[in-house]
């Protein structure tokens, strides 16, 4: 970045440098003056304005930080000044770093309008460097007693505490500013007590993500002010690889009783980093001893070409805190909100009418069919998938016969038009075992027609190669855009140790107002997937579909109020997971009531929450074969004709106009079993 010249004294063309920025020059610097042509030669200069008596390349600075002030320059010429240290009469290309230069240099024009410095000076690299938030009660401390080889402590945001061997450990945040003053004014030190067994030093560090080897070949300035209670004690700081290489170390020391600011640089080496981003990194230690009262504030670490020392730059504690967005960012996005879908967090699915597992079915080709609650497959060959809940929950799906997949979800007009409404993003977890390379993509979909497909035949008439429906059941069904093509994934490989490896989120769907965003009377989403071989299975976590452009997996709910959710399009009296059968067996869950007559309406209930509509209703006799009520007290069943279900979205009515050949009487104990479907493309 190009920043202010130095300072200029005297005139063209005898001048001097008193200052070049923050790099106060001394007899160890040079300058060398070239000819501003390629390639860079050198060019003369003279003691005297005559001429007569050259200068010898490199120009040696005085003691005093200055140039000699009898440098007499060609005033048709245009020069390039470099500026290096500790090198001697070596030739550029030998030289140490280039500390600053100075192009087109004119004598014979106004010197100080054209300095213009090429000196590195990154500023601060460090994030909350006087750790003005942390990560426990700032009113109060964070703990470990008698722990042993504990993880990396994450103690403020930015900073990790790691220990080897067994003793405890307190972190406190220590206000300073109107109790302690530091050469660096701090509002705050962070106090670390290290007391009992640790075997090892103990390291504070930061760490530089994806910064593999973005610093070789640049002087690294470190400035830290600290101090630690008692007796003095060493303090270093150190760059590490990710690969685990040192670096450089920047500092060596030993604290007093008293905050003093230390500082110290080192030149990082050309180095090879194997690891590559996001795994690269390059981590900043302050080592300590293990045990001892310790107080570290104000830390920097700058970067420049020269081997320059760097006071601490103070900076406000609103600073501080906005420089921490790279910290709170991925934390936010994956802070999970509420999702437009039902039954989508699949650990929570309750999987009511066909049950965790589900054979293949044999629907035709291009055709689908419930599996799980809100969930449609859609498969391009019969029989081609079998669902089992996966060891985490998941929606695992098993290739059974080669081709593709998809699966759906509907939702009707409420919920479709508050999607269409806002921009949204979706978040998928899961993962496979597939063939390397295998894709999905997520589409959404409205329409205004005034009714769906009946299963088995869903909107999707065909799917392409990559996933995407290619043509559908109607023209009145509307792709929603996606303005950033944002659609495509890649199906990750299972991890077994970060889940978080298989978190995708795309976004940039928006439907900018155009029909169907006020008219729409359902909303689909289909995620697809390429080819799948025999073997190959899917694991499906979650899909969460949120407004906005940040995505994240769907916001936690407790078990009953996904089945709440899930109830609305069907709901059953089986127990969850369990396939809805005659003969089930006693002490199941069943409905059960005190039969009041002989005849007419005998029971009323109440749905636990309103169907999305008038629901088809089964009856199924629990303790027999049949689809009738069970007498539980004479141990006789209604008659077929005699069990009619009266049902609308809120309440079911049951009858009972032909009696058992047990005559049921007043006062029986009548039970059954009950499903009542909803489901849109069923009902």
């Amino acid at each position: 970045m190009a920043i202010e010249g130095p300072n200029i004294r005297g005139s063209n063309p005898v001048w001097s440098f008193v200052d070049l920025n923050a790099v106060q020059f001394n007899d160890t610097f040079y300058m060398w003056v070239l000819e501003n042509t390629i390639p860079y030669i050198p060019a003369t200069v003279w003691h005297d304005p005559a001429g007569t008596l050259p200068w010898t390349d490199p120009i040696q600075f005085l003691a005093n930080g200055t140039l000699p002030i009898d440098i007499f320059w060609d005033p048709t010429m245009y020069y390039r000044l470099e500026f290096r240290q500790n090198i001697g009469p070596l030739p550029p290309s030998q030289a140490d770093p280039l500390i600053y230069l100075v192009e087109n240099y004119s004598p014979g024009a106004d010197a100080e309008s054209q300095i213009v410095g090429t000196e590195i000076n990154t500023g601060n690299q460090i994030s909350n460097p006087q750790f003005a938030t942390v990560n426990f009660d700032p009113t109060g401390s964070y703990t470990l007693t008698s722990v042993t080889n504990p993880p990396p402590i994450e103690v403020a945001p930015g900073w990790y505490l790691t220990l080897t061997g067994t003793g405890s450990v307190t972190v406190k945040q220590v206000p300073l500013n109107t109790t302690i003053s530091t050469p660096t004014n701090a509002p705050y030190a962070l106090e670390i007590t290290l007391t009992g067994g640790w075997t090892g030093d103990a390291i504070l560090s930061q760490t530089f993500v994806q910064n593999g080897q973005n610093w070789q070949g640049l002087y690294a300035s470190t400035s830290i002010t600290a101090r630690v209670n008692g007796s003095g004690a060493p303090l270093s700081v150190n760059l590490v690889a990710s690969n685990g290489q040192p670096l450089a170390t920047l500092l060596n020391t030993f604290l007093t009783n008293t905050f003093v600011e230390y500082t110290g640089n080192a030149l990082i080496p050309s180095f090879v980093n194997l690891n590559t981003p996001p795994n690269a990194s390059i981590e900043y230690e302050i080592i300590l001893p293990p045990t001892g009262d310790f107080y570290i504030t104000s830390v920097q670490l700058a970067l420049s070409n020269a081997a320059q020392n760097y006071n601490y730059e103070q900076t406000t504690v609103n600073s501080q805190i906005n420089n921490l967005f790279y910290y709170y960012q991925p934390k936010l996005n994956y802070k999970p909100i509420p999702s437009y879908l039902v039954g989508w967090d699949f650990p929570l699915n309750p999987a009511q009418f066909l049950g965790d597992s589900v054979a293949a079915q044999a629907t035709s080709a291009n055709q689908g069919y419930y599996a799980w609650d809100q969930t449609i497959i859609y498969q391009t060959v019969p029989s081609s998938v079998t669902v089992a809940r996966g060891a985490d929950g998941s929606f695992q799906m098993t290739c059974a016969v080669a081709g593709q997949v998809a699966i759906i979800q509907y939702l009707d007009q409420v919920e479709a038009r508050k999607i269409l409404s806002d921009r949204a993003s979706l978040h998928l977890n899961l993962y496979g075992a597939v063939a390397a390379g295998a894709t999905g993509n997520v589409t959404l979909w409205a329409t205004t027609d005034g009714s769906l497909p009946t299963l088995p035949t869903t909107f999707i008439s065909t799917i392409n190669a990559n996933g995407i429906p290619a043509t559908v059941s109607s023209v009145n069904w509307t792709q929603v855009p996606n303005l950033y093509q944002n659609t495509e994934f890649t199906v990750p490989v299972k991890s077994s140790t970060n889940a978080e490896s298989n978190d995708i989120s795309l976004n940039g769907w928006d439907m900018q107002g155009a029909v169907p965003t006020n008219t729409a009377t359902y909303f689909a989403i289909v995620v697809g997937f390429t080819a799948l071989t025999v073997g190959d299975t899917l694991n499906i976590s979650s899909v969460g579909l949120c407004p906005g452009d940040i995505a994240t997996r769907p916001a936690p709910q407790k078990p009953n109020a996904v089945l709440n959710d899930c109830q609305r399009f069907y709901y059953s009296t089986f127990p969850a997971g369990a396939v809805p059968t005659t003969n089930y067996g006693i002490n199941t869950g069943y409905l059960s009531f005190i039969l009041p007559s002989t005849r007419g309406v005998f029971y009323s209930f109440q749905y636990p929450i309103t169907m999305r509509a008038d629901p088809t209703v089964i009856i199924y006799n629990p303790l027999a074969a049949n689809n009738q009520i069970r007498d539980f007290s004479t141990t006789t069943d209604c008659s077929a004709s005699g069990s009619t279900p009266n049902s609308s979205e809120k309440a079911m009515d049951i009858s009972a106009t032909t009696p058992g050949s047990g005559s049921p009487a007043s006062g029986d104990l009548m039970i059954a079993h009950v499903t009542s479907d909803a489901r849109l493309g069923v009902v």
